[in-house]
Protein backbone atom coordinates (compact mmCIF):
# COMPACT_ATOMS: atom_id res chain seq x y z
CA UNK A 1 0.00 0.00 0.00
CA UNK A 2 1.20 3.77 -0.30
CA UNK A 3 1.76 5.78 2.93
CA UNK A 4 1.82 8.83 2.61
CA UNK A 5 4.41 11.35 3.15
CA UNK A 6 5.05 15.32 2.59
CA UNK A 7 5.27 18.93 4.12
CA UNK A 8 3.53 21.90 2.99
CA UNK A 9 6.08 24.68 4.69
CA UNK A 10 4.23 28.16 4.20
CA UNK A 11 5.17 31.55 4.73
CA UNK A 12 1.86 34.44 5.70
CA UNK A 13 3.25 37.41 5.43
CA UNK A 14 5.28 39.78 2.59
CA UNK A 15 9.12 39.23 2.94
CA UNK A 16 11.36 42.11 1.20
CA UNK A 17 13.67 40.97 -1.55
CA UNK A 18 15.89 43.81 -2.72
CA UNK A 19 16.50 44.71 -6.04
CA UNK A 20 18.79 42.75 -8.25
CA UNK A 21 19.44 40.12 -5.31
CA UNK A 22 18.97 36.58 -5.10
CA UNK A 23 17.17 35.62 -1.96
CA UNK A 24 16.00 32.59 -0.14
CA UNK A 25 12.13 32.79 0.65
CA UNK A 26 11.37 32.01 4.26
CA UNK A 27 8.95 29.69 5.50
CA UNK A 28 8.57 30.86 8.43
CA UNK A 29 4.95 30.10 9.23
CA UNK A 30 3.95 26.99 11.09
CA UNK A 31 3.97 24.01 8.69
CA UNK A 32 0.37 22.74 7.57
CA UNK A 33 1.19 19.38 7.54
CA UNK A 34 4.75 17.95 8.32
CA UNK A 35 4.76 14.20 8.28
CA UNK A 36 8.71 12.95 8.28
CA UNK A 37 10.51 16.36 9.65
CA UNK A 38 11.06 17.86 6.88
CA UNK A 39 11.34 21.17 7.76
CA UNK A 40 12.18 23.29 11.02
CA UNK A 41 10.80 26.11 11.15
CA UNK A 42 13.01 27.70 13.39
CA UNK A 43 15.93 26.30 12.76
CA UNK A 44 16.81 26.27 8.80
CA UNK A 45 13.15 27.99 7.39
CA UNK A 46 14.69 28.27 3.88
CA UNK A 47 15.12 24.48 3.24
CA UNK A 48 13.26 20.84 3.37
CA UNK A 49 15.46 18.50 4.28
CA UNK A 50 14.74 15.10 2.21
CA UNK A 51 16.75 11.68 4.19
CA UNK A 52 15.55 9.20 2.23
CA UNK A 53 16.46 8.62 -1.42
CA UNK A 54 13.08 8.56 -3.42
CA UNK A 55 10.57 9.87 -5.68
CA UNK A 56 9.29 13.79 -4.86
CA UNK A 57 6.87 15.94 -6.46
CA UNK A 58 7.41 19.41 -5.34
CA UNK A 59 5.52 22.11 -6.08
CA UNK A 60 5.62 25.72 -5.44
CA UNK A 61 3.83 28.69 -5.77
CA UNK A 62 4.81 32.77 -5.32
CA UNK A 63 2.86 35.86 -5.66
CA UNK A 64 4.48 38.93 -6.54
CA UNK A 65 4.02 42.29 -6.17
CA UNK A 66 3.56 44.02 -9.81
CA UNK A 67 6.97 45.79 -10.79
CA UNK A 68 6.78 46.98 -14.55
CA UNK A 69 10.44 47.55 -14.48
CA UNK A 70 11.73 44.61 -12.75
CA UNK A 71 12.02 40.87 -13.73
CA UNK A 72 11.26 38.36 -11.10
CA UNK A 73 12.45 35.01 -11.06
CA UNK A 74 11.30 31.37 -9.15
CA UNK A 75 14.05 29.09 -8.61
CA UNK A 76 14.42 25.78 -6.88
CA UNK A 77 17.66 24.40 -5.88
CA UNK A 78 19.16 21.21 -5.18
CA UNK A 79 22.09 20.31 -2.28
CA UNK A 80 22.43 23.85 -0.92
CA UNK A 81 24.64 23.64 2.42
CA UNK A 82 24.84 27.48 2.87
CA UNK A 83 22.57 30.61 3.00
CA UNK A 84 23.15 31.70 -0.26
CA UNK A 85 20.30 31.80 -2.75
CA UNK A 86 22.50 30.95 -5.57
CA UNK A 87 24.24 27.95 -4.18
CA UNK A 88 23.53 24.21 -4.94
CA UNK A 89 22.22 23.18 -8.60
CA UNK A 90 19.29 24.94 -9.85
CA UNK A 91 16.64 22.38 -10.95
CA UNK A 92 13.75 24.27 -11.70
CA UNK A 93 13.16 27.90 -12.55
CA UNK A 94 10.56 29.96 -14.10
CA UNK A 95 10.78 33.30 -14.97
CA UNK A 96 8.68 36.99 -15.47
CA UNK A 97 5.35 35.08 -14.19
CA UNK A 98 3.16 37.00 -11.59
CA UNK A 99 2.14 33.82 -9.84
CA UNK A 100 4.34 30.82 -10.50
CA UNK A 101 4.18 27.18 -9.88
CA UNK A 102 6.16 23.99 -11.43
CA UNK A 103 6.31 21.15 -10.59
CA UNK A 104 9.78 18.31 -9.96
CA UNK A 105 9.44 14.99 -10.09
CA UNK A 106 12.17 12.90 -9.17
CA UNK A 107 14.61 14.19 -6.87
CA UNK A 108 17.39 11.95 -5.09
Amino acid sequence: GYTFSGCKAVRTANQVIADTSAEAIQFSAADEYDTDTYHDVSGTPRQLDIATTGYYRVLVSVLWEADPDGRRVLGLRLNDTTNDATAGTLIGQIADTPGATFTIHRLG
